[in-house]
């Protein structure tokens, strides 16, 4: 390599004074490269990891930093992350405070069953008067609560101060939710039920078991389409979980639904206690999404659902109905004068959502009886083995149909095989009551009729979904001796000897009609359990808050308990979800 002189003058001197600069041209030029690499190589490289995994990077560079495809961008938003608007209503003008600063906790459901006394069930006079009328609850003979704890006495004293102003908006109460809402995400947020530990959050989770076993305790078959690949990887059972704190809002309120019967609007009735809103169904392995509607309304394009059944069924599917009416309000197409049955259209989607009233879903003729204390009362006349045509006839083309049987069946009446009378429930004082038989043995062939008898309905080629049996939860007496439902948490409850008896020959008259049908008919047969996640919820009902202000002065001496039907918004929307995820296949395929 050569070496090059390059002669300079003298900085400051006028003559001819010189001096020599000699220098490798390429020895110059490598150590220059060197320095540059050496100083700004480093910097570059920290600064593009440090950019691509930094979770504020464009989510396009970051899925390709980690080699992973998009979702598209055109597919639509879940339910799940779906807010709903500020609410405008005074009664709910303050629910996501409310909700936010109450502290959770919960009792262990305790210990199982005893065996109810005779004189605890219903007699026939006031259950008939409770059922008669679309199976709600009547207050007129119904003593008053005499013993409610020191905080719902507390809760109550509160609501009774405020009723007055009840009806006014509370602008202030709006703004500040949304400040709550809009400083953290769903997803980031986090719980908001004050300092929950592990230790107490572990004490929170309510669970239990949920498979049918056989009296040696094995598995013996797996009857409810529990299963739904949410990872599409591996099959989930949404039955085994724990209800689990929930800092999420509800998808709807009495503000943005406009189909909550007033009986079930606890929000709007006044109920002080939020809490039960804020609690989600965990299965053990997978999550459990809310309902999709917008996705859900697509996949039932042109397509009909229906409900039939008594007052829980219509209970649920008004549920769904306020759900699916985020996306789009239906139209109401067919209604009856006595409000039982209800046909709503979702024109956009050409989907149909229907309720057909049908407590025993089979044949049933109510006719006027002449007790021996000269007392005319009109008395069920059950026809056992005879589906009743007031869905059978409507269900032509249905593609999803969810049947549902239970309460009704503990009334007083006659029950009829082939058209013969074979015995009576609550015979005293009846005269041709020849026989007196329990409501079990009767079920038992009248729920047999029904499963099988579903799959052959002319012109009905669609999935059956038998929704299992809805439990009550009255404390210190029934319905119409002082019952009551105040609680505010999960839990504490134990499962009543009619619910696990009823629920029992659900499950067993499932596996033996299952064994009987051949494989292409067993996939049309289906079973949504909820009886044991809905057991833990004794939180979830009216109770005093079937009424307006219950506690107001005009309503003091007559307050009335319901602790059958669920609120609206409240833990039932969760038998949707679960409902809609194990028909994937059916709504999705």
């Amino acid at each position: 390599m050569s070496s090059v002189c390059i002669e300079k003058p003298v900085a400051g001197n006028s003559g001819e004074a010189m001096t020599t600069d000699c220098r490798t041209r390429g020895s110059q030029r490598k150590l220059i490269v060197v320095a540059l690499l050496a100083v700004f190589l480093p910097f570059v490289v920290t600064q593009s990891y440090l950019y691509y995994m930094n979770p504020d990077a464009p989510a396009q560079v970051a899925a390709f930093f980690r080699g992973k495809m998009m979702p598209s961008s055109s597919s639509s938003s879940t339910q799940q992350d779906h807010e709903v608007p500020l609410y405008e209503d005074r009664e709910i003008s303050s629910l996501a405070k409310t909700i936010n600063d109450t502290h959770l906790h919960s009792d262990d459901v305790q210990g199982q069953p005893e065996a109810i006394h005779a004189d605890a069930t219903p007699n026939a006079k006031n259950f008939t008067s409770s059922l008669a009328s679309d199976d709600e609850i009547k207050g007129d003979s119904t003593p008053t609560l005499d013993k409610m704890d020191s905080q719902t006495e507390k809760q109550r004293g509160s609501v009774e101060e405020g009723s007055e102003s009840e009806e006014k908006s509370d602008s202030s109460l709006i703004e500040e939710d949304a400040k709550n809402e809009s400083s953290a995400s769903e997803d980031e947020s986090p719980t908001k039920f004050g300092d929950i530990s592990e230790e107490s959050d572990e004490k929170a989770n309510v669970t239990l078991k949920s498979e049918a076993q056989s009296e040696d305790g094995n598995t013996t078959v797996n009857l409810v389409a529990n299963t739904t690949k949410l990872e599409r990887k591996e099959a989930c059972d949404l039955l085994k979980g724990k209800w689990v704190p929930d800092s999420r809002l509800p998808v709807y309120t009495n503000s943005t639904c406009k189909f909550i019967q007033g009986h079930q609007n606890c929000i709007k009735n006044g109920r002080p206690d939020l809490s039960f809103l804020k609690w989600k169904w965990q299965p053990e392995k997978c999550d459990l999404p809310r309902i999709d509607a917008q996705s859900f309304l697509n996949a039932m394009r042109n397509r009909t659902m229906a409900f039939a059944g008594d007052s829980i069924a219509r209970n649920q599917f008004q549920s769904l109905l306020c759900q699916l009416s985020q996306v789009e309000i239906p139209e109401n197409i067919f209604h009856a004068p006595d409000d039982r049955d209800n046909v709503h259209l979702f024109p956009t989607f050409n989907f149909t959502l229907a309720i057909y009233w049908s407590p025993y879903l089979v044949h049933v003729e109510d006719k006027m009886l002449t007790f021996t204390n000269n007392v005319t009362q009109a008395v069920a006349h059950i026809h056992i083995d005879r589906l009743d045509d007031a869905w059978v006839k409507r269900v032509r083309g249905v593609d999803i149909l969810q049947i549902s049987t239970g309460q009704w069946w503990f009334k007083r009446g006659l029950w009829l095989k082939g058209g013969k009378p074979i015995g009576g429930h609550i015979c005293d004082g009846w005269p041709g009551c020849d026989k007196e038989m329990g409501f079990a043995d009767p079920y038992t062939t009248g729920f047999h009729t029904i499963l099988k008898g579903s799959l052959s309905i002319p012109g009905f080629n669609g999935v059956t979904v038998l929704r299992s049996f809805s439990p009550d939860h009255f404390e210190g007496g029934q319905w119409d001796n002082g019952g009551h439902c105040n609680r505010t948490s999960p839990g504490g409850v134990e499962i009543s000897w009619l619910t696990k008896s009823i629920y029992e020959i659900q499950r067993e008259v499932l596996l033996n009609v299952t064994g009987e049908l051949k494989p292409p008919r067993q996939s049309r047969l289906k079973l949504l359990d909820i009886t044991e996640l809905a057991q833990i919820r004794a939180d979830g009902h009216p109770d005093a808050y079937m009424n307006f202000q219950p506690f107001a002065k005009e309503y003091t001496k007559r307050v009335i308990n319901d602790c059958l039907h669920w609120c609206l918004p409240g833990p039932i929307d969760v038998w949707n979800d679960i409902l809609v995820e194990s028909l994937h296949d059916t709504i999705y395929g």
